[in-house]
């Protein structure tokens, strides 16, 4: 995900691209789940510290041969005005969660 731009109040996808590049594990998206958060840019955030309920849940999608997870910005993320970093979770249906990733850029809510 580069820099990318939401009108406050509108509802769209905020998709970004998952590398999972983890020696022994094999990136199925069916058998994985998805959670994004998002945290402003001026907030220093500490992921453990993060509430359960504050991850949102997020859908895998294939294209080609990229993974990206997707939630809605406007509905499963209501925040206001401001710049965000987002961060993916990956827990395997299976076992333990991968590490949290920070995506590549920010996400900036304007007002309408």
């Amino acid at each position: 995900m580069s820099d990318v731009t939401y009108v406050l109040g509108t509802v769209e996808y905020l998709m970004t691209e998952i590398e999972v590049e983890t020696p022994g594990v094999t990136f199925v998206p069916a058998d994985w789940t998805a959670q994004m958060y998002m945290a402003d840019t001026v907030t220093s955030v500490v992921i453990d510290d993060v509430a359960g309920g504050d991850w949102k849940t997020a859908s895998l999608e294939t294209v080609g041969s990229k993974h990206y997870a997707k939630a809605l910005i406007g509905t499963d993320f209501a925040n206001g005005v401001g710049t965000y970093n987002v961060f993916v979770k990956l827990t395997p249906d299976s076992g333990s969660e991968l590490p949290i990733l920070k995506a590549a850029g920010t996400v900036s809510i304007v007002g309408e």
